[in-house]
């Protein structure tokens, strides 16, 4: 259901903050973990979670580990969090080439306390959405769109030689109108008369550099070989590129030297194949992405624009009914709610409030610090909000909380989360979270 998780979990996560102690003796909190952005603090959860409490019974870990630094030599957004050195960094404000992990004025490095904070938040986030998504796929509302599905069946033919005319080639995308789906390309099939390296390029056609580069090394002669990707998702619409628009993947017919791309027989990409009969695997094949993906050939002078650098004119590419222009893919097309989620933040804002309260009171409640005093007196207390499952207690609230973020979710139309038709389940029109 979520294809970056990582991405909606800092997403959802950032929303969410804690009182910064008056007390100086314990630590200071970072910007991100000490604001909210809808004035909610998880602090007023449950009056045991302070600081002071915290600090006595956390319990640290790194389930999920921060990437490592990239360096600098490039620029990072604010609030973005980097591990460097064994230390924990988080950015609290734009931070340009040439400044050192280490700078105090754009860097803030995280102790113990903020750490356990982050790893909390975030198991706090994965709790809600997991509680709302996961429960809507064991009870298959949501839809499995195609999976490691071809182009086509079978080689191309090796008396259908593209000529190599110095022209920008390969296959152009048009993705289903709806936010919910993404495509991925998972490999890129190749076949030429020669071995031969180039390098792909996948454009949108709202940016004027390439999205991607991909390396391509083919060894062997007029055969099939693959190249496996790790990252290629197309989607209707993306932080990366505007909505709607055209990919175009494809590579220049200059970089193959003698080398010649194989054309599949048979190919009709306005209708699948020519002969339905006889290709009934690769028309299969077509049935499955056609509705949600349109492609086609499509090729460009590559006198137009500089290849590998800047976009063609996209009024300029020919569209090609019947060349494969030497290549075929492997692709999933699947659900994938991450950017409603995003869109929808505040959907979750009660649940992830009190989701993160309850994993930090659990901790509180399972301590094994028995020489801490403070520890000790927190443990019964913490065990009634965590395991007393009686009325106020703050397990009952996340439960609650949680059951009414499902509830609130049921009325979506979409393919990938379609209205829930369980009578019992359905609450249609508005419905206030918490009410």
């Amino acid at each position: 259901m979520f294809i970056d998780r990582d991405s909606i979990r800092k997403t959802l996560a950032k929303r969410r903050g804690f009182f910064q102690s008056t007390d100086s003796e314990y630590p200071e909190l970072s910007p991100v973990l000490s604001s909210s952005e809808d004035g909610r603090f998880v602090n007023e959860v449950n009056g045991l979670i302070t600081n002071e409490n915290i600090d006595q019974t956390q319990k640290n870990f790194m389930k999920y580990p921060f990437p490592a630094w990239g360096g600098d030599t490039i620029t990072y957004a604010i609030g973005e969090v980097f591990s460097d050195g064994g230390v924990n960094y988080e950015s609290i404000q734009a931070v340009i080439v040439g400044i050192a992990i280490t700078d105090t004025d754009y860097w803030f490095p995280l102790d113990n306390t903020n750490n356990y904070l982050y790893q909390k938040t975030f198991q706090g986030v994965d709790k809600a959405i997991d509680s709302v998504f996961n429960d809507k796929k064991m009870r298959a509302i949501t839809k499995s769109i195609f999976e490691n599905t071809p182009l086509f069946d079978g080689v191309a033919n090796y008396r259908d030689k593209e000529a190599n005319q110095d022209k920008f080639v390969g296959l152009r995308f048009v993705m289903k109108t709806d936010t919910d789906l993404a495509t991925i390309i998972n490999k890129i099939g190749h076949q030429f008369t020669e071995a031969v390296s180039f390098n792909m390029y996948l454009y949108h056609s709202s940016q004027q550099e390439p999205i991607a580069t991909i390396p391509i090394s083919h060894t062997k002669a007029n055969s099939s070989q693959w190249t496996a990707q790790t990252a290629l998702t197309l989607r209707y619409v993306s932080d990366d590129y505007d909505s709607s628009g055209e990919f175009f993947l494809g590579y220049a017919q200059s970089e193959l030297g003698t080398a010649q791309a194989l054309n599949k027989e048979g190919i009709n990409w306005y209708d699948g194949f020519d002969c339905k009969s006889c290709n009934g695997r690769s028309y299969a094949y077509y049935q499955n992405y056609s509705p949600w993906v349109s492609i086609s050939a499509f090729s460009v002078p590559e006198s137009s624009f500089t290849v590998g650098t800047d976009l063609f004119d996209p009024s300029l590419a020919a569209i090609g009914t019947s060349q494969t222009y030497g290549l075929n893919l492997v692709m999933t097309s699947r659900c994938d709610l991450t950017p409603f989620a995003e869109d929808q933040a505040y959907l979750f804002d009660e649940a992830i409030n009190n989701a993160i309260g309850l994993e930090i009171l659990k901790d509180m409640a399972d301590n094994v610090r028995g020489t801490n005093g403070q520890a000790n007196q927190l443990k019964p207390m913490a065990e009634r909000q965590v395991y007393g499952d009686v009325e106020n207690t703050v397990v009952v609230t996340t439960r609650n909380s949680l059951k009414g973020l499902s509830f609130d979710l049921s009325g979506l139309q979409s393919e990938c989360l379609p209205c829930d038709d369980l009578k019992a389940d359905v609450i249609m029109g508005t419905f206030t979270l918490g009410a």
